[in-house]
């Protein structure tokens, strides 16, 4: 597994929704954050399955859920290096 390390604490850890979500499905997340400058989406055995850059400034990102059933975790990483980590479930 990979352990990701919260730089700064989050009293607020933002929303993630829908959760449960289809295969495939749209996900917002509302992280709090100024900016976001990767996430990525790792599986159940810690395997990266997917990341992007996506640079934005500002604090919500839509993604893409994976495209099978499953407990995802969702990184999100900000341009200062703090991450949250989203539990996601795909049915």
């Amino acid at each position: 597994g990979m352990d990701v390390v919260l730089s700064r604490y989050f009293a607020n850890e933002g929303t993630i929704y829908p959760n449960p979500v289809y295969a495939n499905g749209e996900v917002t997340i509302n992280t709090g954050f100024n900016s976001i400058s990767y996430y990525y989406i790792i599986d159940q055995t810690g395997r990266i399955i997917y990341e992007s850059n996506v640079n934005q400034q500002n604090g919500t990102l839509i993604i893409t859920a994976p495209p099978y059933n499953g407990r995802f975790t969702v990184c999100v990483v900000d341009s200062e290096g703090t991450s949250i980590n989203y539990k996601l479930l795909v049915k």
